[in-house]
């Protein structure tokens, strides 16, 4: 895998990528600057990643697989 999984910081807020090849579905839920759940958009190595622009360094977030 070329880029790192987990939360990497950008220009405009915060990429988020997260390996769950079993998953149907992965949405990251970010609590900062305002609580919102973004899905996430899955590569063919079952490789999740959502962009989240306006999250900082600290923000709280989880994963949230299949709806759960």
């Amino acid at each position: 895998m070329s880029e790192p999984l987990g939360a990497t910081l950008t220009d405009d807020g915060a990429c988020f990528r997260v390996w769950a090849p079993r998953a149907r579905s992965v949405d990251v839920q970010v609590r900062a600057p305002e609580p919102r759940k973004v899905p996430m958009v899955r590569d063919a190595r079952g490789v999740f990643e959502a962009r989240v622009p306006g999250v900082g360094a600290g923000a709280d977030y989880v994963y949230v697989l299949d709806g759960e």
